[in-house]
């Protein structure tokens, strides 16, 4: 959700909300410590155990903070935690007041983009989940925060229909029905490597979902060095009824891009090497690759991967699960 300036590594977190809680149980005397009652003694080879899953309690089990908390418990003396547990309530309450940032960040963001705001919904999601303290540095960071997700809200607004019907027209390369009820339409780089991991995602949606029709557009990012001559290729491979196969080999063989393997990517696939390398050779198909880019540009496509599922952005286009109910969502629909 938040974009990497804001991140802070939750292991950092964890450590540091650990520092401090022991620090504040270390201001007690130490006749308190050395007068606990024996039971606690008896007690001390779990205290850290305790510890950290009362914490983990508070923060939730599956939070990366709770995570990090239990994978960095054992760097803390045992009497430690038992000193630490025995205000473990004040720790608590102290976590309670950090995480009562995260609510109050919440509301700021709902009041501002709507209660209704996928946005919105987006933040009442992933907050439980930030590392404890976070949402305190975030809330001093608010303007530049909201402008951001106002920003981001403007992106996942669904297209227009003429921007949709935009993407459809054409030849484009295409898998499954043509009056299929939902579409994805992707714009990739072969040379990019998050595009890569969305080329599995392709594949896992043609498997589970084949009513779906899927649709390929070239945008082949500037500072790769050999994306805009394998998109070329693709459009040659696909002039000959050979894309999809093309199109895995390249993604297979990401590393090895030159005009040399295409042509060998080519002769493997059965294709005319000949027609292949004329096409190449008079950049007679790079016109349709500088179609997609602007086609791309049209829709506020400005890096790679970006899908469309029924006129609507995908966030994350790498991750299967983050589709998949878009997916679901759109077949609902229809």
């Amino acid at each position: 959700m938040f974009s990497p300036r804001f991140r802070i590594s939750a292991r950092a977190v964890a450590c540091c909300v650990v520092a401090a809680l022991l620090a504040g149980c270390a201001a007690k005397s130490q006749t308190a410590a050395t007068t606990a009652p024996a039971q606690a003694k008896a007690d001390s080879a779990s205290a850290c155990e305790q510890f950290t899953s009362r914490l983990c309690a508070e923060l939730g089990p599956k939070t990366e903070a709770c995570m990090s908390l239990r994978s960095v418990r054992e760097w803390f003396p045992e009497q430690a935690c038992v000193v630490a547990l025995s205000d473990i309530e004040g720790s608590l309450a102290r976590v309670r007041s950090l995480r009562g940032d995260c609510d109050k960040l919440a509301q700021k963001i709902c009041a501002e983009l709507g209660e209704e705001s996928p946005v919105c919904e987006e933040v009442k999601h992933d907050l439980p989940e930030v590392p404890v303290g976070q949402c305190r540095m975030l809330l001093s960071h608010y303007p530049e925060l909201i402008a951001q997700l106002r920003t981001r809200e403007q992106r996942t607004q669904p297209l227009s229909p003429e921007a949709w019907s935009s993407l459809l027209a054409g030849t484009p390369a295409s898998l499954g029905p043509e009056t299929a009820k939902v579409t994805l339409v992707e714009f990739s780089d072969f040379q990019c490597p998050y595009c890569a991991a969305a080329h599995d995602t392709v594949h896992q949606v043609r498997e589970r979902y084949p009513q779906v029709r899927i649709v390929f557009r070239h945008f082949p990012l500037a500072f790769h060095e050999h994306a805009r001559l394998a998109a070329q290729a693709a459009v040659a491979a696909h002039a000959q009824g050979k894309f999809w196969p093309y199109h895995d080999r390249l993604f297979t063989h990401q590393n090895a891009l030159d005009r040399k393997s295409l042509e060998s990517y080519a002769q493997e696939l059965g294709l005319d090497v000949a027609a292949f390398k004329k096409g190449l050779d008079d950049n007679s198909f790079d016109a349709q690759v500088e179609a997609d880019l602007s086609l791309g540009r049209s829709v506020r496509v400005d890096g790679t991967p970006t899908m469309f599922i029924n006129g609507r952005r995908a966030e994350n286009a790498t991750e299967f699960d983050a589709v998949a109910p878009l997916i679901d969502a759109a077949l609902a629909a229809n």
